[in-house]
């Protein structure tokens, strides 16, 4: 099926370098009109070039981490609310039992502590017992909370390469001059020689 968008085959190294220096989606196209008529097929030829630049293991890799990093907010959200709860409980319900008694009314039954615990337990494997037993909790919630800022918090920032800075990369791995008029399908083949020789040398 014929497509006013241009493909990884179609699309040239300079007509890529040309769209992310102007943002134009005219260079992504056959002709220089229809670009606000294509905004799904645009929008799949950049994912292409994406996944091509970033290889699909590196995406992977980056999917698995991002639901790491999700499940270790959760985590730790989740303990932090448990901890919380069981406070007020053990804490706060304490005092009002007492004041309660002391004004001679009968306390309430505490009946959601003994489930928070049990979740506590299952969770972490603290048991607690009183009062003190809380700090134990709160060291490994500390400790979540001190793993998560190395992983996905700590570190400086780098910006990310562009495309112009990975083509002269992998051009110049090979020893090559760049072709701008070379396909992004030609590229991506090049890339994974190039990547395939830098390994071969790391391993020898």
């Amino acid at each position: 099926m014929f497509s006013i968008v241009k493909n990884i085959d179609t699309l040239t190294i300079k007509a890529f370098n040309l769209y992310e220096k102007t943002g134009k989606e005219s260079y992504l196209m056959r002709f220089h009109f229809g670009s606000k008529f294509c905004a799904a097929q645009i929008a799949s030829l950049i994912e292409d070039v994406t996944v091509g630049l970033a290889g699909s293991d590196n995406l992977e890799l980056q999917f698995e981490n991002e639901q790491h990093r999700i499940e270790s907010y959760d985590r730790i959200s989740y303990l932090s609310t448990l901890y919380a709860a069981t406070y007020n409980l053990l804490i706060n319900k304490t005092r009002i039992d007492l004041w309660m008694e002391s004004v001679g009314k009968k306390p309430t039954k505490n009946s959601d502590l003994p489930k928070l615990l049990k979740k506590i337990k299952d969770e972490t494997g603290v048991d607690i017992k009183d009062v003190d037993d809380m700090n134990k909790l709160q060291s490994v919630i500390d400790r979540w909370i001190e793993k998560y800022h190395e992983r996905f918090m700590m570190g400086e920032k780098k910006e990310p390469l562009t495309f112009m800075q990975i083509v002269i990369g992998i051009f110049a791995a090979l020893g090559m001059r760049i072709e701008y008029s070379m396909p992004i399908s030609d590229f991506f083949d090049l890339k994974k020689q190039a990547e395939k020789t830098a390994k071969k040398k790391t391993d020898e």
